[in-house]
């Protein structure tokens, strides 16, 4: 701001402002330089609008067009647009990624049998337990119904990835207080590496959908990593 202002140039942006009783609000600026006949600035001058109402309206539209409203996780939108942007700098950097497909066992007797409420709180814990369970760096997100997909990156060894789904496992298999009742489920999952043949995005995510499957024919509560042969 001030090293356009002190250039003679018109600064214009948001700021976030204080009021006199101490709250916070954002305003729409622009702050113009008065410079007298020798080149010299003497004042400046700013117009300003209170824009609080409206980066709010903006926060609240970006937020139920990137985020799940129930978990408060990325959706699929967002999901993918990160998992394009990873799968790029992967390719650029020769790293391996790793994409994990995640279905919650026997969720729907639980729709079933105590409500879609029961259901959705469920849904919420879950989400808690599964972000607790990965890395900070790790991206989770809600891709529809029990359905979730988490993006591993900068891993050493596949190890890691190995560790971190039986992290999740463990956390989904421990009961969850619903409505004052335990309620017992679990968690199938499939993983796919992206190195070898898998050099394009939808085999990859078709691959990971493959080894969710072989998890659930395996008798559910299971990790299963893809194999390309």
């Amino acid at each position: 701001l001030w090293s356009t202002l002190t250039s003679g140039e018109t600064w214009t942006g948001n700021i976030l402002n204080k009021k006199r009783d101490g709250s916070l609000f954002w305003e729409y600026a622009a702050i113009s330089p008065i410079i007298d006949e020798s080149g010299v600035i003497k004042k400046y001058v700013a117009v300003k609008q209170d824009v609080t109402d409206k980066k709010a309206q903006e926060e609240a539209m970006y937020l139920r067009a990137n985020f799940d409203g129930l978990t408060g996780l990325p959706n699929r939108t967002l999901f993918d647009d990160r998992f394009d942007v990873a799968f790029k700098k992967a390719k650029r950097s020769s790293n391996i990624l790793a994409l994990m497909m995640l279905d919650i066992d026997h969720f729907k007797e639980v729709n079933d049998t105590l409500g879609h409420d029961a259901g959705d709180e469920l849904l919420k814990m879950a989400a808690d337990r599964m972000s607790k369970a990965v890395r900070e760096t790790d991206t989770i997100g809600r891709i529809g119904g029990d359905e979730f997909s988490i993006l591993l990156e900068n891993f050493e060894g596949k190890q890691t990835v190995s560790k971190i789904s039986q992290r999740i496992l463990e956390a989904m298999a421990k009961p969850f207080l619903i409505k004052n009742k335990p309620c017992h489920v679990s968690a199938s999952i499939g993983v796919v590496f992206t190195s070898g043949k898998l050099i394009e995005k939808d085999m990859i995510k078709k691959s990971a959908d493959i080894a969710l499957y072989e998890a659930k024919a395996a008798g559910r509560n299971c990790v299963v990593f893809f194999k390309e042969a």
